[in-house]
């Protein structure tokens, strides 16, 4: 570690390479980890292992940052070696049981080591904390040209587009997805995991159906009137073409092609998957196989998911499976309602309520106010079918292509 280079010195190195910075956007579970770590071992790329949500929280709570970035850096150190629902521990190691063994206070020391002297605004401080995961981990600086950014936030606003492209204005974007109805059977998949988890509380529980339709209804819209550089990275491409598509791909991005990036790894440990995997495999994975979503889901859901996000299915270049002339597609229509109140099946869980009851007491709180969601939730699907559905002229262009 003696010859380690300086903050200073791994900073003029980035600024003599132009600071880019390739930032991985998800759109819900669109396979932002198995992209992720694929760059994990790259020799021209600096990424946190794992979420680090740095702009999302800067956007949230700047002042806060400002004045307690220590704690909150901090925090965000600590987030990868306790969650061990965000997929990653659970698939480390060569038997799929490792973990990765990020240890906060040496991180943040390391941090605050690169700090003195320095500025405090956003981007001196995202490159510090940079700095001290690769001299935690021994990361060879040498030739690292670009840094890559997981900040776990949804393409809906904008904002936290703006203030990355402030601090690295040659950053470029991308968004990570798959398709709506295998996305949409990942997060119910996961979730019947996660809650059967020793210690997953209820709280943390997502409703599905209406998560989905939001990210890629209010996603595509704000990438559709995007002027920056962003590109959406559809999961079943990456791993239909695997080599050919990320060597058109790292092209684009301005890195050199390496064999690495066929590897799934985190830290330089092999990654075998996520908790919600079937049959995780080292190496390059599938996850997104059609037969899955096709075989895990309900003809009636599938028809309801392509109602309700025909559109953004289409315009991404996925293909209808039960259109106007199938009859799962009138059966759908008909109890449409039900899937839009936020997966339906969730009002039929004992924890749910239990949950519900800790935090909203009488009872009759809870069932009213169940009412009263599903009233709004079913008015608004009413609106939405009557209203001109929404077109995304310019997002066909924008999905990356490999030739």
């Amino acid at each position: 570690m003696a010859s380690f280079p300086s903050f200073d010195e791994f900073r003029a190195q980035l600024e003599q390479a132009g600071s880019r910075l390739i930032v991985l956007v998800p759109f819900g579970r669109g396979g932002v980890f198995f992209l992720q770590s694929l760059f994990d071992g790259h020799p021209q790329v600096l990424m946190y292992p794992g979420n680090f949500d740095f702009y999302n929280r800067v956007i949230l709570r700047e002042a806060d940052w400002k004045s307690n970035w220590r704690r909150n850096l901090e925090e965000a150190f600590d987030v990868i070696p306790q969650a061990k629902h965000m997929n990653i521990n659970t698939g480390l190691g060569e038997d799929g049981k490792g973990a990765l063994n990020l240890d906060a206070k040496a991180l943040l020391r390391f941090t605050e080591e690169a700090m003195v002297g320095q500025p405090m605004d956003s981007r001196t401080l995202f490159l510090a904390a940079h700095y001290a995961i690769a001299r935690f981990m021994g990361k060879d600086l040498s030739a690292v040209t670009t840094l890559l950014l997981h900040d776990h936030h949804h393409p809906v606003s904008g904002e936290t587009e703006e203030a990355i492209r402030a601090d690295f204005p040659a950053s470029q974007f991308l968004y990570t997805t798959k398709d709506p109805r295998s996305n949409y059977y990942s997060q119910r998949r996961v979730r019947k995991v996660l809650m059967a988890s020793e210690g997953f509380e209820i709280k943390y529980q997502h409703f599905m159906t209406v998560t989905c339709i939001a990210l890629y209804q209010h996603g595509l819209t704000m990438l559709n009137a995007f002027k920056g550089k962003a590109w959406i990275i559809r999961l079943e491409d990456v791993q239909a073409e695997k080599e050919i598509y990320l060597r058109a791909l790292v092209a684009q991005l301005g890195i050199a092609f390496d064999p690495c990036l066929l590897q799934t790894t985190f830290g330089g440990m092999q990654w075998v998957g996520d908790a919600g995997s079937k049959k995780p495999e080292p190496g390059f994975r599938k996850s997104a196989d059609p037969k899955l979503w096709s075989e895990g889901l309900s003809p009636v859901r599938v028809a309801a998911l392509e109602i309700l996000l025909k559109t953004e299915i289409e315009a991404l270049g996925y293909p209808i499976v039960h259109g106007p002339r199938s009859i799962w597609h009138w059966v759908a229509l008909v109890f449409l309602p039900l899937w839009k109140y936020e997966d339906f099946d969730v009002l039929l869980s004992s924890d749910y309520y239990r949950y519900r009851l800790q935090i909203n007491s009488p009872p009759w709180k809870v069932v009213l106010g169940d009412s009263a969601l599903y009233l709004r939730t079913t008015l608004g699907l009413v609106k939405k079918l009557i209203r001109r559905a929404p077109r995304y002229p310019s997002i066909p262009n924008t999905v990356f292509r490999s030739a």
